[in-house]
């Protein structure tokens, strides 16, 4: 079990302090809040953030999330992710929104020719709605 651990709030923002400075104020207070997001992952996320190449800048949020990103993220396996993607089966208790919400997400790591007939045969073939069975392919209209 995780240990619960009492996190400290950014200060907030009060541009009325001192309202001549303001810009370099929020400057300042940006760079915090980044600096802040990057520790609020935990030290052992830090330490490795640390060990990263350039990025030893922890002043530049969006290098940092792109190296933590690229170390976190593990390498596609497009068969595996597509796999995934045709095991899913509309559960009795989902609307086919919700469905069609998770093929979306599903979909996103397969890396698809053509995503939207992939998600709307998914929906045809595993979805619990008889009246979309009925209709055409070609009708079938959903984003």
């Amino acid at each position: 079990m995780a240990s619960v651990t009492n996190v400290s709030p950014m200060p907030q923002f009060q541009p009325q302090t001192d309202p001549t400075n303001t810009g370099a104020k929020w400057t300042t207070w940006i760079e915090r809040f980044e600096t802040y997001l990057i520790y609020q992952a935990g030290a052992e996320v830090y330490k490795i953030f640390k060990t990263l190449p350039a990025t030893g800048d922890t002043k530049d949020y969006a290098k940092a999330k792109d190296a933590l990103t690229k170390h976190f993220e593990p390498a596609k396996n497009p068969i595996y992710e597509i796999y995934n993607f045709l095991q899913a089966r509309q559960s009795v208790d989902e609307t086919i929104h919700q469905f069609h919400t998770r093929l979306r997400t599903l979909a996103q790591h397969c890396d698809f020719h053509d995503t939207c007939f992939e998600i709307k045969m998914q929906l045809v073939c595993n979805g619990t709605s008889s009246r979309l069975r009925r209709k055409p392919f070609v009708t079938l209209t959903i984003n």
